[in-house]
């Protein structure tokens, strides 16, 4: 049941969703020169990227997404669809969005501080919900990339609900006031405020989503909310003005809209799925376990499956492999190409390390394993979009850094 917004107007935390289609953003945006309010620089969490949208000739706006598989970008609907209606303010049940862009329009980076001479990825096709088009409710976007990122993916939480009182971090890209540009930013020890029905029906959050603690600021829609085992629990859509009261797209609520898209992704990408759209859980099977503590088939002369917590713990030829990317449940695992296959039934994924075929993931990239061997066990990031002014030239440069 659609909640309307009785108090306070509620501001989009994005700039793209402000602009009509086809045309150069226009109206006046709400928008804040700081990033998450209290938060600090972060060089981890690769997955959270800063998102940019072209937007008519001329100009363009930037927001937050988080990677949760090798190609498919997790974020906010008006970060990709033109808002209808006023351009400032979001009233539930009378703000819906517009047909969305382009995927053509939209570019991504892993980079911790985004300029024109970032590394960009460029967008195929945005997917939104078929179930409804208000801002309140289903504010929630799906963006495959033409090409895969080389780094490990975040892991949806799809199959729990976010509890009130919850810990949380907020995470994304915030203006730095110098025209364009931002860095990953990261608060932490925030704590969910309500979920669903059990908020207050004047906040206007709706029960495919929840409300925020504080902190989020203009700039950070898109980004994520990581629970304590940085799992995504929820995206940016807007909040008050001060930087208060955020609601989040709950995830979970879009489980099956999600793993459809991500299947769909996956076969366009030429990858294995990863394990969380096989098996509809976040957590992935932990590889078998013998009577001497090892994984199955391992033993005191056996790499394989030996524990680790980095790759100089492994024998050569093994890399040091984490289903979740911690350093705490890190086994040995062979290394492999066309020319090595794995043995003991393992299949040799798409970075060249043997897996159980059940696991589903494939490390460093696919469904939020994570190769500690590759040193680069950078964590967390902050979310944050506003608008640029990059117009034709600078979309030029966008494409040709594009990687291939």
């Amino acid at each position: 049941m659609k909640r309307s917004l009785l108090v306070a107007p509620i501001l989009l935390l994005a700039a793209v969703g402000c602009s009509a289609s086809g045309s150069e953003p226009s109206g006046r945006v709400v928008t804040s020169q700081q990033s998450i309010q209290g938060g600090q620089a972060d060089p981890d969490h690769l997955y959270v990227l800063g998102m940019y949208m072209q937007v008519g000739k001329y100009g363009g706006a930037m927001c937050s997404g988080t990677l949760i598989a090798p190609n498919l970008v997790l974020t906010a609907r008006h970060c990709i669809a033109p808002s209808l209606g006023s351009t400032d303010y979001v009233v539930c049940g009378q703000s819906g969005f517009g047909s969305p862009y382009s995927g053509n329009n939209v570019y991504v980076t892993d980079d911790i501080s985004v300029s024109q001479q970032s590394d960009w990825y460029q967008g195929a096709d945005v997917r939104v919900p078929d179930a409804g088009n208000d801002t309140c409710g289903y504010d929630v976007a799906l963006v495959i990339l033409k090409d895969s990122l080389p780094i490990a993916p975040a892991v949806p939480r799809i199959d729990q609900e976010v509890q009130p009182g919850e810990a949380y971090s907020a995470i994304g890209y915030g203006s730095t006031g110098s025209g364009y540009g931002g860095s990953r930013m990261i608060l932490s020890n925030l704590t969910v405020q309500c979920a669903g029905e059990t908020c207050p029906s004047y906040s206007g959050v709706q029960s495919t989503e929840w409300g925020g603690d504080t902190g989020v600021c203009s700039g950070d829609s898109g980004g994520p909310a990581l629970d304590k085992d940085s799992k995504v629990i929820g995206v940016v859509s807007r909040g008050l003005q001060g930087c208060e009261s955020p609601t989040y797209g709950a995830v979970w609520v879009w489980r099956d809209w999600i793993i459809q898209t991500a299947l769909e992704a996956a076969e366009k990408g030429g990858y294995e799925p990863p394990f969380w759209a096989l098996s509809g859980k976040s957590d992935p099977e932990e590889p078998p376990v013998d009577p001497g503590g090892g994984a199955a088939g391992a033993s005191s002369n056996d790499p394989q499956g030996a524990a680790c917590t980095g790759s100089q713990d492994c024998a050569s030829g093994y890399v040091c492999y984490s289903p979740t990317g911690s350093t705490t449940d890190g086994y040995c695992t062979a290394t492999c190409d066309a020319n090595t296959a794995c043995a003991g039934g393992l299949s040799c994924d798409a970075n060249g390390i043997c897996l159980a075929p059940s696991n589903g993931a494939d490390a460093g990239s696919n469904g939020g394993g994570c190769t500690v061997a590759y040193g680069d066990e950078r964590g967390p990031v902050k979310p944050v979009p506003w608008i640029v002014g990059l117009g034709v030239a600078g979309l030029a440069v966008l494409r040709r850094r594009r990687r291939r």
